[in-house]
């Protein structure tokens, strides 16, 4: 297993890399787009960075190997539940039990935190990522939203106990 950190503040330019790399290969799989963030300034990424990094109820966490990061995910707690969102393994990294790792990890803050539920929404038809939730315990609730205002896609909320 390879070491899951959290990222700390001031490895914001990390943090930008991994994203944009999570959206430009599985630009299906997020709300956002590549071409949305790319844009954006220097000082956007250290907020974005600083408010998960700084904030005890929110948190990025990452996938370290070597000193590659080939994996993240970000979470927040409110209101009793764990919200989940934009995990993403490197596509020649899957497989390897990555995924699981991480989302394990998320989920034992989520508990030691406070939770006592988590959920998070997932790509429909994305079946090698329900695939992993499923195994973790999730279920589909039935909830259903468009992936964005461009897409065809929808997204379906997912939730387990803590």
């Amino acid at each position: 297993m390879q070491p899951i950190r959290t990222l700390e503040v001031d490895e914001w330019e990390l943090g930008r890399q991994l994203r944009l790399r999570a959206l430009a290969d599985t630009p299906d799989a997020f709300r956002s787009t590549y071409e949305d963030v790319a844009v954006e300034s220097d000082a956007w990424w250290q907020g974005v960075v600083e408010d998960f990094s700084s904030d005890p109820s929110r948190g990025i966490w990452v996938v370290e190997d070597d000193g590659d990061l080939v994996g993240m995910t970000l979470g927040n707690i409110h209101d009793g539940r764990l919200h989940i969102f934009s995990m993403w393994i490197d596509p020649g990294r899957r497989g390897e039990g990555l995924g699981q790792g991480l989302l394990g990890t998320v989920m034992a803050w989520g508990r030691v935190s406070g939770a006592t539920t988590v959920e998070l929404w997932v790509t429909e038809g994305n079946a090698e990522a329900e695939s992993l939730f499923t195994r973790a315990g999730f279920q589909k609730t039935g909830d259903r939203e468009p992936r964005r205002e461009d897409s065809d896609l929808d997204v379906v909320k997912m939730v387990a106990p803590l």
